[in-house]
């Protein structure tokens, strides 16, 4: 089944996908410099207990991965829809498969799942789901 926007829908579903991008971004953007900065976790109020069952030995490197998987390509991804670049929808998508593989593999190694992990998820289906419909 096709499912087919004019660009009203679009101009609706772009609006959408940059006010979550803007919280994830600034999210990621934030946390993860914070994380790089204070490798205790202790600035953001994590102990190091919360990933003990990770392979990481404190938050620099989860800082690192996060700044820039979510945090630049999300930028970058926030300035294609900006400027309307062709290929947006696609860039999303992707950007709403790493959230949810992030976040996936979050829970997986803190062994926690709580609301944030649910909301990341949610807006990682909603960008995937957003792309797919605005590309068809």
């Amino acid at each position: 089944m096709r499912i087919s926007i004019d660009a009203v829908k679009e101009k609706e579903f772009r609006g959408t996908l940059i006010v979550l991008l803007f919280l994830i971004n600034t999210s990621a953007l934030g946390a993860g410099y914070f994380f790089m900065e204070d490798p205790s976790g202790k600035s953001l109020g994590f102990s190091l207990a919360y990933i003990q069952f990770s392979p990481f030995t404190d938050y620099f490197w989860p800082g690192w991965i996060l700044f820039l998987t979510i945090g630049i390509y999300g930028l970058m991804c926030f300035l294609l829809i900006v400027f309307r670049h062709r290929y947006y929808p696609l860039y999303m998508m992707l950007l709403g498969v790493i959230l949810i593989g992030w976040i996936s593999i979050q829970i997986i190694m803190v062994r926690d799942f709580n609301l944030l992990h649910a909301m990341c998820i949610a807006i990682g289906f909603i960008f995937c789901i957003t792309g797919k419909i605005i590309i068809q």
